[in-house]
């Protein structure tokens, strides 16, 4: 049976109504990070937390402090981009007494490549690079879609990874195709599967598990098949239950459910995403397919982070619940099987750009922030509570006159459909929802299910920092302390990660070439001249140019900057039309600004 999301106004249906749920929220316990991918224990009692950064390194977490010294660098051996690098991590059982783990990351020649290393014998925080032993070599025939999770299974030891299909193959200029050399369905290659092999047992390099299934045509290392990408999967400690994310293509996400010990199973990609056939691949009359637990469509996410099983001693009412991500939203949503039905329901919203879940030994879990930070779950009170306030682009915090932040909020009464502005002056209530700045109104953009509230800062606030409440109905919540800057620039993004940009020609642009010109956009980035009123979009003629100072980097050159102003039909939000220096560097790399000497966090931008 299983519980799918329809989209994003219609959360549930049917018999997927939440019952309870437990207030959560989520604190920091680690920033810092460079592109942070997994956290982990070892299972050895240390207390040690076991950090992966994308860029080849691990560290360690201990009582709360980051050890300066890397557990792991294999910056010089991962080929590292936006999908690309080291991993995942996995620690075999008695790893005390073994004293080795295993890496799955992508070499700079586009492989998969699962490797064995020891940790020294001097130091329990450092491993040995050199002591690389490479159990498995997966060529990519794309360099998309990896995959890249290892686990070791809670009831038989072995040890599981997940592969992707290896990307989307391009069919013409115009044209591209979802998993063209057909990998997902192809039980004799290693990619879109999740492979199972013993790796403890003294054979070199792995053994097949005899109980692997023995399918015609299946490679002996594979658990099952039909996968796009599973970037993170898990067991269940308690149950040996395994669940998946696998993220999805144009229309749909979903999380699948396996009980323990049932392989030789069939996902479905590339023939179906989630329950529906892909556009180009026939699926009609397959009763082979396995459904997913839960699907939701594009809309609601864009790309399932798939997550863990909760079996900690903080939330004993929490056991036994799933809980997973999107990253492309911050909210963390749980599930859980009840009288034969998946349930689901939002645990609220995290303001982190969730890649990954986390457990400690201990069972507790831990929220992985690609932008660089660990988080913990935590207990909220129930109530109104505002939580964080920041730049609506950024996400950083603080305000800045003028701009378009954010609210983010526990205990928001369920808002059944997302509402936004249509016209001017901007309302002041949404939803029954209002934002108080220093006791002042504040005028509002958008209200969304996941808690999450945005609005337009006053102009005019004098002092260096401002009090935050939101009231819901007859509900006030906590006054909520915020710096005040006179700029927060940030840039908006397409998918949490990429800018938005439009080219010459007026079309939405991913890269663009040398010496052309795009159009990026931000807010925060304060004052303009010929401002329009609180609650208006810019102003077209004359525009409303910006007061400061503003600077772009490109390509890894600074941009001439050839205008900026506030964004006509828009309130605040600023349009800056920069050119691309001729010498840029060609390729996938990050576009930032800079008002005022105050710098935007960087986003992804091609050069051409």
């Amino acid at each position: 049976m299983r519980c799918i999301f329809v989209g994003i106004l219609l959360l549930f249906s049917g018999g997927c109504l939440p019952g309870q749920w437990a207030q959560i929220g989520w604190e920091k316990v680690a920033e810092g990070l460079t592109k942070p991918t997994l956290a982990t224990g070892a299972g050895d009692g240390s207390g040690r937390l076991f950090i992966v950064e994308l860029q080849g390194r691990v560290r360690i977490l201990r009582e709360g402090a980051l050890v300066q010294k890397p557990f792991l660098d294999l910056s010089s051996r991962v080929g590292f981009d936006t999908e690309a690098g080291l991993l995942s991590i996995a620690f075999p059982p008695k790893f005390a007494e073994r004293k080795h783990f295993y890496a799955d990351f992508i070499d700079v020649d586009r492989n998969v490549v699962i490797a064995r290393y020891k940790v020294s014998s001097e130091n329990p925080d450092v491993a040995d690079p050199a002591s690389e032993e490479i159990l498995l070599t997966i060529p990519q025939p794309f360099g998309q879609h990896n995959g890249g999770m290892m686990a070791f299974g809670p009831v038989d030891g072995m040890l599981y990874i997940s592969t992707g299909d290896g990307g989307i193959g391009v069919v013409s200029e115009e044209e591209f195709t979802n998993d063209p050399l057909n990998n997902g369905q192809n039980p004799g290659v290693l990619l879109g599967k999740i492979l199972r092999i013993d790796t403890e047992s003294g054979v070199s390099p792995y053994a097949v598990p005899p109980d692997n299934p023995k399918k015609p045509g299946w490679l002996p290392e594979i658990w099952s098949i039909g996968w796009r990408n599973p970037w993170r999967f898990s067991f269940d400690r308690a149950t040996g239950d395994f669940y998946a994310g696998d993220v999805g293509s144009d229309d749909y996400e979903e999380v699948n459910y396996e009980a323990a010990g049932m392989g030789g199973l069939n996902y479905g990609w590339s023939a179906r995403e989630g329950i529906h056939c892909v556009w180009d691949k026939p699926c009609v009359d397959r009763d082979d397919l396995v459904d997913p637990a839960l699907e939701y469509a594009h809309g609601q996410g864009c790309s399932v982070t798939g997550g863990v099983v909760y079996r900690g001693s903080k939330f004993p009412e929490l056991a036994g619940t799933y809980f997973y991500a999107d990253f492309c939203k911050s909210t963390v949503w749980a599930m859980k099987h009840v009288a034969g039905l998946w349930q689901s329901a939002s645990m609220g919203p995290s303001r982190a750009l969730a890649v990954s879940f986390g457990e400690d030994d201990d069972g507790e879990l831990y929220l992985v922030d690609h932008k660089g930070s660990l988080l913990r779950m935590t207990q909220i009170e129930p109530g109104l509570t505002v939580t964080s306030v920041g730049n609506s682009a950024s996400g950083e915090a603080g305000l800045a006159p003028g701009s378009i932040a954010s609210a983010f909020l526990t205990g928001l009464p369920d808002v059944r459909e997302p509402e936004s502005f249509y016209e001017f002056p901007l309302p002041f209530t949404m939803s029954d929802v209002s934002v108080w700045v220093n006791g002042t109104q504040a005028r509002l953009t958008a209200v969304s299910p996941d808690g999450k509230v945005d609005f337009q800062v006053p102009y005019v606030l004098p002092d260096p920092t401002a009090i935050v409440q939101v009231r819901a109905g007859f509900r006030t919540s906590n006054s909520f302390k915020v710096d005040v800057k006179p700029v927060l620039p940030g840039l908006l993004s397409v998918d949490g990660r990429r800018a938005m940009a439009v080219s010459e020609l007026g079309e939405n642009a991913r890269s663009a070439g040398r010496g052309t010109v795009i159009a990026i956009f931000g807010t925060g980035l304060g004052w303009a001249v010929n401002q329009p009123d609180y609650g208006f979009p810019g102003v077209d003629n004359p525009p409303s140019t910006l007061d400061g100072t503003v600077t772009a980097m490109i390509g890894g050159k600074p941009a001439t900057v050839e205008f900026c102003s506030l964004t006509p039909g828009f309130a605040g939000l600023y349009t800056i039309i920069a050119r691309i220096a001729p010498d840029a560097a060609v390729g996938d790399g990050d576009v930032w600004i800079e008002v005022d000497g105050i710098k935007s966090p960087a986003l992804h931008f091609g050069v051409d």
